[in-house]
């Protein structure tokens, strides 16, 4: 390193000048696009209205996805595999969005533990001491005997758990106890703390145990949320993302992606009879180019045909989203 910047002191300094202007006269070109930018959309986010938007998708390029999707669901549901197939998806970086029998009801099981972890994250960016603070598993009455998805991650009685811990098992293995524990904590905050809360992220009604039509959407709202870090803070938004994507599902969602790739997600399932039941999974699919949002409910069938379903959909989105950002990319290249 002292060798080379020695031999570059002792070159002439005007052999670097056309280099440097053509620097300076770049800086000013940006400069200058970016005030004119400002200038005709002074009513906008301008880190939204002023960066590039070279071959930004729109709707109309996920269109014959949704169509393709919405006739594969029809499929399902005409062969009675599984009857009831709810989509929705969001492209994270460009804002196109599309839903697929989106106001269907169903019931959302453990999805409800996301909104539930990020109202106790909220208090915690109030009171950080709270995730270090220790609550005690105690039988109330609510013990569920099947609380985890892996044994061995159950709660011992009369064991005390970090609440920080307790985040952990609730998402990371689905652990219902887990869940019961946190939301005595939660309502010691008083119900103002918590309805403000819920309410903010657009999911009182499934909190209340409500139908709503407008559910599917709020959960993927909660999503990006998290993914804008415009609730919480970057530090428990990254916090609540890395729980979710250490998840231990791996049958819906993730099986229809190339494996390593990343996917905070949250599965939910409710068991009506012996294997028949509700099976969702819904979270964001950090694609290289362009991460997303995915959200699928199913109902009807088997927990094996709906998980099947669920991972067929999931790749098909996966390999839409990788020919178009191959096509973005040839496009560049031509240009």
């Amino acid at each position: 390193m002292i060798v080379f910047m020695k031999n570059m002191l002792q070159k002439p300094l005007w052999r670097y000048s056309l280099t440097f202007c053509i620097g300076i006269l770049s800086l000013l070109a940006l400069q200058k696009a970016a005030v004119t930018c400002m200038a005709h959309f002074d009513l906008l986010n301008p880190d939204v209205a002023c960066r590039s938007k070279e071959y930004e998708r729109s709707e109309w390029d996920y269109e014959s996805l949704r169509q393709e999707l919405s006739t594969m669901i029809d499929q399902y549901g005409a062969s009675a595999t599984v009857p009831h197939i709810s989509v929705f998806f969001r492209d994270l970086k460009n804002g196109p969005r599309f839903g697929i029998r989106e106001y269907e009801n169903f019931i959302p099981a453990s999805l409800l533990k996301v909104p539930i972890m990020i109202a106790l994250l909220h208090q915690v960016s109030r009171e950080p001491s709270l995730l270090d603070q220790r609550l005690t598993f105690e039988d109330k009455g609510y013990i569920n005997e099947f609380a985890v998805e892996q044994d061995g991650e159950e709660l011992e009685l009369h064991k005390t758990y970090t609440v920080r811990e307790l985040l952990e098992k609730m998402i990371k293995h689905s652990d219902n106890n887990s869940t019961f524990l946190l939301l005595e904590k939660i309502n010691a905050y008083g119900l103002k703390a918590n309805s403000n809360t819920f309410s903010d992220l657009g999911t009182m009604k499934l909190m209340e145990g409500k139908l709503d039509n407008t559910r599917l959407i709020s959960l993927v709202n909660v999503y990006v949320t998290l993914y804008n870090a415009t609730y919480l803070p970057k530090n428990l938004s990254q916090f609540a993302l890395e729980l979710l994507s250490d998840t231990t599902f791996t049958e819906g969602i993730v099986a229809g992606v190339p494996k390593g790739t990343r996917v905070a997600h949250k599965y939910g399932v409710h068991i009506v009879s012996g294997d028949d039941g509700e099976l969702h999974d819904c979270g964001i699919v950090y694609h290289p180019s362009t991460p997303y949002v995915l959200c699928i409910l199913t109902s009807g069938g088997s927990i094996k045909d709906e998980s099947i379903a669920i991972r067929t959909i999931s790749q098909r989105v996966y390999q839409e989203i990788d020919a178009l950002s191959r096509d973005s990319s040839n496009r560049q290249i031509v240009r």
